[in-house]
């Protein structure tokens, strides 16, 4: 099952916190059909990047359990077999409000395994509170899940916004996913490969960060690359 913080936890239990916390005002999930991938409608690109320039402004560290990095014109999220099961990457605040897509792949195409996009991301360095909104996607269940990842100074909660399952917008396997935000204000509404899967809204972070990160089991070494990151202003802006 996902782990989805820095602390192990079963996918139930995830459930059973979303539907707990209760801290969104609205969230509608979205039904397609399958299509191929298509853009985001945006405005104006602020930032492109395809990772072919390892001083293009994402992490790159190795810790104990995980280590995030650029390789071969990919960044890289490497979540290793004696950490927890999860790793992100990140990169300094772009703007308040935007569209940001990129291209997403699980290499190994485990079963159990999820990559993800995080926005609004606030640093926890040093333990303190911090966290980021994010779009969860398991590509084998065709798994999307819109929800927070919240450091209180010690410890992770992931309280959920919103779930979809079997959604025939995600493709399985090791086949690349788009993932999508439109974020603006305390509105996040998630895409996967143009097609819009989710929407909430939230008031917890009100700026910050991008986040690329990876979900396998604890004890599994779990991959994921990413690719053609662009972040552009919202339409008619």
């Amino acid at each position: 099952m996902w782990n989805v913080g820095r602390a192990t936890r079963s996918w139930l239990t995830i459930l059973v916190m979303g539907a707990l916390v209760g801290c969104v005002s609205t969230v509608q999930a979205q039904d397609a059909p399958a299509a191929e991938s298509q853009p985001i409608p945006a405005g104006h690109v602020i930032l492109a990047d395809d990772f072919s320039s390892p001083s293009s402004g994402w992490d790159v560290s190795t810790i104990s359990g995980g280590r995030s990095d650029y390789d071969n014109g990919e960044y890289r999220v490497l979540a290793e077999s004696r950490g927890v099961g999860v790793r992100f990457g990140y990169h300094a605040e772009v703007a308040r409000d935007y569209v940001v897509e990129v291209d997403a792949r699980l290499p190994g195409g485990q079963d159990n395994t999820a990559v993800y996009l995080g926005v609004r991301f606030k640093s926890t360095i040093g333990n303190t509170p911090g966290g980021y909104v994010r779009l969860i996607v398991g590509p084998n269940q065709r798994r999307a899940v819109l929800g927070l990842n919240t450091w209180d100074g010690s410890a992770w909660t992931s309280p959920r916004l919103g779930e979809v399952l079997d959604h025939p917008a995600i493709r399985q396997g090791s086949e690349s996913n788009r993932l999508g935000f439109k974020v603006r204000g305390d509105t996040f509404v998630a895409y996967v490969n143009g097609q819009e899967v989710l929407s909430a809204s939230d008031g917890t972070y009100q700026d910050g960060g991008l986040v690329l990160g990876v979900i396998g089991p604890t004890g599994m070494t779990t991959e994921a690359r990413f690719d053609n990151l662009t972040v552009s202003e919202l339409p008619g802006e």
